[in-house]
């Protein structure tokens, strides 16, 4: 069910605004750098998508801003997804 949850959440995100209201589309050194100098955050999490691209989570444990970026493959332009704030780190197996 989780699993599905999260197929779900990553096919509906390339249509999810930024809140950020940066540049959609740049490298991904770019991107890192932006959100590391503008926010304070730090890569959380990765993955990879059935279509081979890559979703990573950045947030800043002290304010509390997160914002998910999406690379293409092979290299491809980078673009913000979705941002927010109120970030809660939770530890694994707590969940279960």
């Amino acid at each position: 069910m989780i699993r599905l949850a999260l197929a779900a959440l990553v096919a509906a995100l390339p249509a999810v605004a930024s809140a950020h209201d940066l540049p959609c589309v740049a490298t991904h050194i770019e991107m890192m750098a932006v959100v590391a100098e503008r926010y304070g955050e730090t890569r959380q999490s990765i993955g990879i998508t059935p279509g081979a691209q890559v979703v990573e989570v950045f947030a800043s444990i002290e304010t509390g801003t997160w914002t998910v970026i999406i690379t293409m493959p092979n290299g491809g332009p980078t673009c913000f997804l979705v941002s927010g704030d109120r970030y809660t780190a939770i530890p694994p197996g707590s969940l279960n």
